[in-house]
């Protein structure tokens, strides 16, 4: 419940459950070749945790949400098309949502035993799962000559969103917002509005040779280039506070990760 101060089990605690169906097609021409899938997985009774200092108790809480129930579900996509000896050209991606499918029952309890298995409702359904795309596509271009690989690559991620508060989704902190009054609504719709990140593109590079030597021996050199651009002001994620006033819904801003900036690799490899 809260591991540092106490053994007790968390209050509702079930198995959770998962079912999980997909659905592929997979084709080979002489030049095209790949595959097509759609699937689905449906979660249920799931527990997530989340920790925050509530401003209110003045205390470090924990916030379980029991009966957790979500969605995910999309299609893929991969292909090759071979145009020559030497050119080859590749494509993969994803197009899914992940969602919440339900509003889960929320158990907090205070790092200082000031809150007890305090019960609210978590206002979670349709807020869309955090920490990874919901859209994403790779498209490569490939070169082999004379044991030579080169690769050029643009990824492209969106619908990519923040990872929600579960105090900015409990009805009692909204008691005092007047939906006739266009300012306190606002306030609202700030505070419970899930954020969605901008979409982006990346480019990446490698270069590579393979020597073939003496009793079937070999030695590979590979020099690649990750996010080619350098672009440093790519969301990745991130996280809404557990923080709220509804007088300044701007005051506790959210928490982003960004993506590094150019990366450059050396590998060398050797097999026998």
């Amino acid at each position: 419940l809260v591991p540092r101060v106490t053994d007790q089990v968390v209050k509702g605690l079930t198995s959770g459950k998962i079912f999980a169906s997909d659905i592929n097609y997979t084709f080979s021409m002489p030049r095209l070749s790949g595959r097509v899938s759609v699937f689905q997985t449906n979660f249920y009774d799931q527990l997530e945790r989340m920790a925050y200092y509530h401003d209110a108790e003045r205390t470090f809480v924990f916030h379980n949400l029991i009966a957790v129930d979500k969605v995910n579900r999309g299609i893929e996509a991969a292909a090759t098309y071979r145009l020559n000896d030497n050119w080859n050209f590749d494509f993969i991606g994803t197009m899914a949502e992940y969602y919440y499918s339900n509003n889960p029952m929320g158990v907090m309890n205070a790092e200082n035993g000031k809150l007890v298995d305090v019960e609210e409702m978590v206002y979670m359904k349709d807020l869309y799962v955090s920490g990874t795309p919901q859209f994403a596509g790779s498209l490569a271009a490939r070169y082999f000559y004379d044991y030579w690989f080169l690769e050029l690559s643009a990824n492209a991620v969106g619908r990519n969103y923040l990872a929600a508060s579960a105090l900015r989704r409990l009805a009692s902190n909204y008691t005092d917002i007047n939906p006739y009054d266009e300012t306190s609504y606002e306030a609202y719709k700030t505070l419970t509005t899930q954020e969605k990140f901008k979409d982006a593109v990346t480019v990446d590079a490698s270069i590579g040779k393979l020597f073939y030597l003496k009793n079937r021996k070999a030695l590979n050199f590979n020099f690649s280039v990750m996010n080619l651009l350098n672009k440093k002001d790519i969301r990745t994620g991130g996280y809404e506070q557990g923080r709220l006033d509804t007088t300044n819904p701007n005051r506790f801003a959210s928490r982003y990760f960004y993506m590094q900036g150019i990366n450059v690799f050396f590998n060398v490899s050797y097999r026998f």
